[in-house]
């Protein structure tokens, strides 16, 4: 296989753990040549997306790639004659598998699905997503035969590190998350309401043993402001749990990158019961889940008010698992093998 990815990301490199798990695959001669363009960066750099497709069509020319790993577009389209020009490069050979890689989940009326997702997914062999059920069932119905449920993954560049489990901590609980409300009735993010009044709840519960970090809580008491993504296993470790709720939580086997982050950390985590969640998780064991905000409440109570050893090996378990199961490296081989079967089968969907 040679995998030309094209990963999302702001600045080069940012992409830590897939490029980690890459790299190891082709250590390992799962993947023959790997090539990164990171299109975003380029895009920035040259100052146009026209001119950004001249040089992806470069790249492909000059490396020839079997499969094309596209990684979340946003609203950056891919247009017709791009897949022509394509075509023309590969005349009289094998055509690329191209694949699809959306780790964001959206709505209908709240966050609705991009018109140039809706037009790169219907030319791709392989649409891999962090959601299944009606969530799938979409990208289905618009044409793409292929459709693997990946879910959110921690990576074990920036987490998972060793620590002192025993050290101090400066909260009892903590909650990291958004408060993002739109202005427009009815079209808030699904789950931010529940998200509002969870955070409330504590903040009204537990006071200074309390923190909540995200943007949009200034009127919150607890509030301690936004945190920069890299840095929130070393917040989670000065806290003894960890209370949270994802936007669209009622999505089948959805959970955002927050559910395998705490884990792989080590920290207890009282989360939102998804459907599909008891595929991964074991109710008490990995974490506690719950249904609706009162639930949280009396679960974090209870846990907080129990021995702290009894915290720290429900951590453990949970970083356990993420290790084994819910990262980065696991994740990106399972994408592979189903990219390698593709390619060893004749059916090309551009190709046609």
């Amino acid at each position: 296989m040679k995998l030309l990815y094209l990963p999302n990301e702001n600045t080069e490199g940012d992409q830590y753990g897939p490029r980690s798990a890459l790299q190891k695959l082709k250590e390992n001669g799962d993947i023959d040549e790997l090539q990164i363009f990171s299109y975003f960066v380029v895009k920035r750099e040259l100052g146009n997306w026209n001119k950004t497709l001249t040089e992806f069509l470069r790249v492909i020319e000059n490396g020839k790639p079997t499969t094309i790993l596209i990684q979340h577009i946003g609203k950056n389209s891919f247009p017709e004659n791009l897949w022509k020009k394509i075509k023309n490069i590969y005349e009289g050979q094998n055509f690329p598998i191209f694949v699809y890689d959306e780790r964001d989940v959206y709505g209908v009326f709240q966050k609705p699905l991009p018109q140039a997702v809706i037009k790169l997914t219907k030319k791709c062999d392989v649409i891999s997503l962090v959601s299944k059920g009606k969530f799938a069932e979409r990208f289905r119905r618009m044409g793409c035969r292929n459709v693997c449920y990946l879910p959110h993954v921690a990576d074990k560049v920036r987490f998972g590190k060793p620590w002192e489990v025993n050290q101090p901590r400066n909260y009892d609980v903590i909650m990291i998350g958004n408060n993002t409300k739109s202005k427009i009735p009815f079209r808030s993010m699904p789950g931010s309401s529940q998200r509002e009044r969870l955070a409330n709840l504590l903040s009204s519960k537990f006071g200074r043993r309390f923190a909540l970090f995200g943007q949009g809580w200034q009127e919150n008491k607890s509030n301690r402001g936004p945190l920069e993504f890299s840095l929130q296993e070393e917040l989670m470790h000065t806290a003894w749990l960890r209370v949270g709720i994802d936007h669209f939580p009622n999505y089948e086997g959805y959970f955002s990158n927050s559910l395998p982050i705490t884990l792989i950390s080590g920290t207890p985590y009282v989360v939102k019961y998804i459907p599909g969640m008891e595929n991964f998780l074991v109710d008490g064991y990995h974490c506690r889940m719950f249904d609706t905000t009162e639930e949280a409440i009396e679960i974090t109570k209870e846990l907080i008010s129990g021995p702290r050893d009894k915290l720290i090996e429900m951590g453990q378990r949970g970083a356990e698992l993420a290790q084994n199961i819910l990262n980065e490296d696991v994740r990106m081989e399972r994408l592979i093998n189903i990219l390698k079967m593709h390619e060893e089968t004749p059916f090309r969907k551009l190709s046609q």
